[in-house]
C-alpha cells in the first residue's frame, strides 16, 4: 500500500515528462515563430543601443559601460546560435510535412525543438535585460577631456568681460564660428590664450581642441602637422601621404568628435576644407574659434564677431602701473603724475602700454620721465621697445594692404592731428590732388575708389569711424605710420608735422630744408609763421591757426603739389601764388578775403583741384579770367559760409551785380572741358535758374546750397532739375520759395546719392515727402520753415503700394527745430536701423515720434530736446517710452 503513491508520483513525473519532451515536438513550429520573433525584437534593440553608443564615443566623448558592453557581446554571441538554430528547425518541420518522420528525425526532432526553446528562453532574457539600456546614462559615462595645454598669460586688466562674452558665445549651441578683431596690440591674442586656459581647467564637453597660429605666411604642411598630432593619427597612415590623402585622414578622425579650433591671427578666410578640417556644422556643436586684425574676415566666415577695443583711462592706468612697480611708482612724489601723462599718450592700447611701462620700470628720475612723454609726442621710436615691438607688431597690418595706393593713402592720414576726426569726402579730395588716385579717367570713379580704400583702412584697423563720413586714427598707429613715412625715422625731416611743422620756418641748415616734403600744420597755436623755405616741398597743410602767416617764401616752393589753407586770419592771396605753376591742388577756405584773387593765378594751368570753402565772400571775387584760364580744373568748390550776413545795403545796392556775376561765372564753368565735380553756393534766382538749366554743369553737381530771399524773382520748380542731378550728395536750400511737390519727382532712380540735406527758412514748404526717395540719406536739418506740418506724408494710394520699410533706412542724425505747425515726422512707426541722434527743439505741435519697441534698437545714443515737451509726448505703449527714456537728454 505504501509503493502506491510513490508509483503514482512516478507515473505523474513520467508524464509530465513526456508531455514536456513530446511538446518540443509538436509546438516546434509555434516555438520557432516566437523564436523569430522574440530575435527580431532582440536585433533591433540592440540595434538602436549600438547606435547610440557610437555618438555617444564619437560626438560627446564617452565610453560604453563594461555592463551594456557585456550585453551587446551576448546578443552577438546569439545571433550565430539562433540563425543556425532557426535552419535546422525549418528542415526538421519541413520532413515532418512530407511525412518521412523515421525514429531517427523524430529524435532530431526532439532535440531541436528543445534548442527552440532554450534559445528562445535566451532571446527572452537578453531583451528584458537590454530594456533598461534605453536609458544613455546605462550605456555610457562621460570621459574626462583630453589634456588641453595651457599656455602662459600674464596678469590681464580690463578683460572679464568680455571673456565672459565669448565663453557665453561657445556654450551656445546655435553659435559656430566666433572671431574677435581689432587693431594690432589690442589683446585678441591674449584674450584667446585665457580662452584656452578656461577649455584646460573648466568642465566642457569638447573631446578636441586644437590650438593653431596661422600668421599671415602660414605653413600648410607644419598645420596639417599639428593637427594631425592633436587628433593621435598613426605615423604609418601618414608618411608619404599625399596632401589630400591627409586631408581625408584629418576629417575622418575629426568628424567622429565633437572639436573646438582655435585659429591665432588669420588674415583670410582659410580654406579648413583643402586640411581635412569639417565645418563646424557638420559635427555637432563643434566651434571655430579664431583671432584677426581685419573685420571683414570676421563677415567671410559668417561669424559672432567681437571686437576687442582699447581699454579704458582706468584699465589702462592699471595696467600701466602694474608694469611699471609699486617702487618705482613710489619713489617720487611727481612721477604719479607723470606717469598718467604717459597713459594718455599710448591711448589705452595694451602692447604700448605694456612696453612703456616696461621701459619705465627702475627708472626713478622725474627728469627722466619728462623725457620719456617728450619723445613719445615727437619721435616715439626712441623710447625702448616702441620700435621693435610696437611698431613692428602694428606695420603687419600696413604690410598686408592690398596695393601701394591703399598704403599711400594710409600713410597720409599721418598728416591730420591726434584726436582729430577727419571728413572723409576731404581726405579723398587730398588724396586726388595728392595724384595717389590718379589711374581713373572720371573724378567720381576716383571718390568711389577713394571710399573703398577708407572702408578697407576701417576694415584692417587702422582707422576708427562708426559714421561713413567721419573717420580717426589711432595715436599709436598714426606715431607708427609718421614712422614708416619717414623711412623707420631715418629721415626725420621727410614729413613735419603740428610742432614739427611750426620749428620749420627756423630750419636754417639748407641740407634739412631739401630733405622737406610735407609740412601738415594743423590746429597749432602760434602767433605767426613764415612758409619755410623748402624747394622740394610737395604738400604744405596749414588749418585752423589764429596765427598770422607770412607767405614772402611762396615763390621758392617751385615743386609744390598741394596747398591747403584753412584760416580765417587770412584776408589777402599774395600775389606770388601764381608761380606755383606745378599745383594741382589749391585750397582757400574759411578766410574773410576782402580783396580780388590775384589775377596771377591764372597761370596754375596744372591746377585740378580748386577748393573755396565756407568762405566769408562772394564769387565776385574771384576773376572770371582765372576761371576761364583754369583749363585743368576737374574739381571746383565754392561754398559760401551759412552765418554770412545776407541783408546789408551794399548786398542791397549790389544786387543786380550780383545776378549777372552769377551768370556769368557759371558760363565760364561751363567751358572748362574737364571739369568733372562742382560744389557751389548760389545766391540768385538768375544764379539758380543757370544751373538748373545747365546740361553741362548739373550732371557736375556734388554739393548745392541755394540762397533764395524774397527779393529775388522766383525760379522754375526746383525738384525735376535736382533729380537729374545723379552725383548730387549734399544740398542746402535758405529761403526758397518752391513747395518741391513729389508729383515733379523722376521715380526711376532720384536722389541715388543723396546723403545730406538742410533746409532752412523755406516758409512755402509743408512737407518733404521726395526724401522718401533719397534711400541712403545719412543727415537731415530742417529749422525754420512756418508751414512744414509734416515731414514724410503717408500717400493715400500709397504710391502703387510702394514698400515703405526702407524709408530713413540710412538716416543717422535729424535736427527739427523752430517747425511750429509740425505734427507728425511720419504716421507710422519706422525702424530706423542707423539712427543715433534725434534732435527736436520749438516743434510745440509734434506729440508724437515714429518709434516702436523695435525703432532703433542698435544704434541710437541720444534723443535731444525739452523737458516739456519730452514729458507731453504720446506713446502707444508706457514701456516704448521707457525704452528710450535712458535716451533723452533735456
Amino acid at each position: 500500500m505504501e509503493a502506491a503513491p510513490v508509483i503514482w508520483d512516478a507515473s505523474k513525473s513520467l508524464c509530465r515528462s513526456t508531455a514536456k519532451h513530446t511538446a518540443f515536438m509538436c509546438c516546434l513550429e509555434d516555438n520557432l515563430g516566437s523564436l523569430r520573433g522574440q530575435w527580431a525584437e532582440l536585433r533591433s534593440l540592440s540595434q538602436d543601443v549600438n547606435a547610440r553608443i557610437q555618438e555617444a564615443e564619437s560626438l560627446a566623448h564617452m565610453r560604453r559601460t563594461r555592463e551594456v558592453d557585456g550585453w551587446l557581446q551576448s546578443v552577438n554571441a546569439l545571433e550565430q546560435v539562433t540563425e543556425d538554430i532557426m535552419q535546422r528547425a525549418a528542415k526538421v518541420i519541413q520532413f515532418k510535412c512530407l511525412g518521412r518522420l523515421c525514429p531517427k528525425n523524430c529524435f532530431s526532432s526532439y532535440f531541436t525543438g528543445k534548442e527552440v526553446v532554450k534559445t528562445l528562453d535566451r532571446a527572452r532574457e537578453l531583451t528584458a535585460r537590454g530594456q533598461k539600456f534605453n536609458n544613455d546614462a546605462n550605456i555610457a559615462y562621460q570621459l574626462p577631456c583630453e589634456p588641453v595645454n595651457e599656455m602662459p598669460v600674464a596678469t590681464t586688466v580690463g578683460m572679464d568681460s568680455m571673456l565672459k562674452k565669448v565663453w557665453d558665445s561657445i556654450e551656445d549651441e546655435n553659435v559656430s564660428v566666433i572671431g574677435l578683431y581689432g587693431m594690432g596690440g589690442s589683446g585678441k591674442t591674449t584674450l584667446m590664450r585665457k580662452l584656452n586656459n578656461e577649455l584646460a581647467n573648466r568642465s566642457h564637453d569638447f573631446a578636441l581642441a586644437i590650438w593653431l597660429v596661422v600668421s599671415k605666411d602660414c605653413n600648410i604642411d607644419q598645420i596639417m602637422e599639428d593637427i594631425r598630432q592633436k587628433c593621435g593619427i598613426d605615423d604609418m597612415k601618414w608618411k608619404n601621404k599625399s596632401k589630400d590623402e591627409k586631408a581625408i585622414e584629418i576629417y575622418r578622425v575629426m568628424k567622429q568628435k565633437k572639436f573646438i579650433l582655435l585659429l591665432d591671427d588669420i588674415w583670410e578666410e582659410p580654406d579648413l576644407q583643402s586640411i581635412g578640417v569639417p565645418l563646424p556644422k557638420e559635427v555637432n556643436q563643434s566651434k571655430i574659434l579664431f583671432t584677426t586684425r581685419l573685420e571683414n574676415v570676421c563677415d567671410q566666415m559668417q561669424a559672432k564677431k567681437f571686437k576687442v577695443e582699447c581699454l579704458t583711462e582706468k584699465e589702462a592706468l592699471d595696467l600701466f602701473f602694474m608694469k611699471v612697480g609699486a617702487e618705482t611708482l613710489n619713489s617720487h612724489p611727481s612721477i604719479n603724475g607723470l606717469s598718467q601723462e604717459l597713459v594718455q599718450e599710448c591711448k589705452g592700447l595694451p602692447l604700448a602700454l605694456i612696453t612703456v611701462g616696461r621701459a619705465m620700470a627702475g627708472r626713478k628720475s622725474p627728469q627722466a620721465w619728462k623725457h620719456a612723454i617728450r619723445e613719445l609726442q615727437s619721435f616715439p621710436s626712441g623710447v625702448s621697445g616702441m620700435e621693435k615691438v610696437v611698431f613692428n607688431t602694428l606695420k603687419f597690418s600696413y604690410d598686408s594692404l592690398p596695393t601701394d595706393i591703399d598704403k599711400k593713402c594710409f600713410l597720409y592720414c599721418a598728416l591730420f592731428p591726434e584726436d582729430r576726426t577727419v571728413y572723409v569726402p576731404r581726405l579723398i579730395r587730398l588724396w586726388i590732388g595728392e595724384g595717389f588716385l590718379k589711374e581713373h579717367g572720371s573724378i567720381h570713379d576716383a571718390y568711389n575708389h577713394g571710399e573703398d580704400i577708407v572702408e578697407r583702412l576701417k576694415l584692417a584697423c587702422l582707422l576708427e569711424g562708426e559714421e561713413f563720413l567721419w573717420v580717426k586714427m589711432h595715436d599709436v598707429v598714426r606715431d607708427m605710420a609718421l614712422w614708416i613715412a619717414r623711412n623707420q625715422d631715418q629721415e626725420k625731416n621727410k614729413v613735419l608735422v603740428q610742432g614739427e611743422a611750426i620749428a620749420s620756418s627756423q630750419i636754417g641748415n639748407p641740407e634739412r630744408s631739401l630733405m622737406i616734403e610735407r609740412i601738415s600744420m594743423m590746429y597749432t597755436k602760434r602767433d605767426d609763421w613764415c612758409v619755410p623755405k623748402c624747394p622740394n616741398l610737395l604738400t604744405l597743410i596749414v588749418w585752423g591757426n589764429d596765427s598770422k602767416i607770412d607767405f614772402a617764401n611762396v615763390r621758392f616752393l617751385s615743386n609744390l603739389k598741394v596747398l591747403s589753407l584753412r584760416m580765417e586770419m587770412i584776408s589777402t592771396i599774395p600775389t606770388e601764388i601764381g608761380q606755383l605753376i606745378y599745383l594741382e591742388y589749391l585750397e582757400l577756405s574759411e578766410m574773410h578775403i576782402k580783396e580780388k584773387l590775384p589775377l596771377q593765378m591764372k597761370n596754375l594751368k596744372s591746377l585740378r583741384v580748386f577748393l573755396l570753402e565756407y568762405v566769408h565772400f562772394s564769387l565776385e571775387i574771384i576773376p572770371l579770367e582765372v576761371i576761364s584760364n583754369l583749363e585743368g580744373l576737374r574739381v571746383f568748390s565754392f561754398i559760401e559760409s551759412r552765418f554770412k550776413e545776407k541783408i546789408k545795403s551794399s548786398f542791397l545796392a549790389a544786387i543786380d551785380f550780383t545776378h549777372n556775376m552769377e551768370k556769368s561765372f557759371l558760363e565760364q564753368l561751363e567751358l572748362l572741358p574737364f571739369l568733372e565735380d562742382l560744389s557751389i553756393t548760389l545766391e540768385t534766382a538768375t544764379g539758380i535758374k543757370k544751373l538748373l538749366s545747365s546740361t553741362k554743369l548739373k550732371p557736375c553737381v556734388r554739393l548745392m546750397g541755394l540762397y533764395q530771399y524774397k527779393m529775388a524773382a522766383s525760379t522754375a520748380p526746383l525738384l525735376p532739375s535736382v533729380t537729374s542731378m545723379q552725383h548730387l550728395e549734399r544740398m542746402t536750400l535758405v529761403g526758397l520759395q518752391d513747395n518741391m511737390t513729389e508729383s515733379s519727382v523722376n521715380h526711376s532712380s532720384p536722389f541715388c546719392k543723396l546723403r545730406w540735406v538742410t533746409i532752412l527758412d523755406c516758409h512755402d514748404m509743408t512737407h518733404l515727402t521726395w526724401l522718401k526717395y533719397a534711400l541712403v540719406l545719412d543727415y537731415l536739418i530742417v529749422e525754420n520753415c512756418n508751414l512744414m506740418e509734416e515731414v514724410i506724408k503717408e500717400a493715400q494710394d500709397d504710391q502703387g503700394n510702394r514698400n515703405m520699410d526702407d524709408l530713413f533706412s540710412n538716416l543717422r542724425y535729424i535736427s527739427l527745430r523752430n517747425l511750429p505747425m509740425l505734427k507728425s515726422i511720419y504716421k507710422k512707426a519706422l525702424p530706423f536701423p542707423m539712427l543715433q541722434y534725434i534732435n527736436i527743439m520749438e516743434c510745440p505741435n509734434l506729440k508724437k515720434l515714429p518709434l516702436d519697441s523695435n525703432s532703433a534698437r542698435n544704434k541710437l545714443r541720444a534723443i535731444w530736446g525739452e523737458k516739456l515737451w519730452w514729458d507731453n509726448l504720446e506713446w502707444d505703449d508706457q514701456t516704448i517710452k521707457g525704452q528710450f527714456c535712458s535716451k533723452f537728454k533735456d
